[in-house]
């Protein structure tokens, strides 16, 4: 079983934007059911930050979860789901949305500090 602690990745290829960080991973296509399936073992049963990011204007819902599989299950099914995202993915539709994911941690890892570091990003 892999096993997967704090991870970070910064962009390098931007000299003058070192402290925007980069998803280690960006799934596209969410509105592909087989697609988000494909992914299923990259994300069940870790935790991590994610976002959603518009294509369009940019604007990103950022979230952590226990469980990525589940909770971006849970967004697309509209079960649990924030509000705001969405609307935003009613009036823009779920292809011009991606899943991005910026840190894996496990779940003896989740502490009060979470919350701190969502917002770095």
């Amino acid at each position: 079983m892999l096993s997967i602690n704090w991870c970070r990745n910064y962009s390098t290829l931007k000299p003058s934007n070192l402290d925007t960080p980069t998803p280690i991973l960006t799934i596209s296509n969410l509105q592909d059911k087989d697609n988000v399936l494909s992914n299923r073992k990259l994300l069940s049963n870790k935790g991590g930050i994610y976002s959603f990011i518009n294509k369009i204007n940019g604007k990103q819902y950022i979230g952590s979860a226990k469980d990525l599989y589940l909770r971006l299950n849970e967004h697309l099914t509209k079960r649990k789901s924030n509000s705001a995202l969405q609307a935003a993915i009613l009036k823009y539709g779920l292809d011009n949305f991606d899943f991005c994911i910026y840190e894996y941690f496990s779940h003896s890892h989740i502490s009060p500090r979470l919350g701190k570091r969502k917002q770095i990003y």
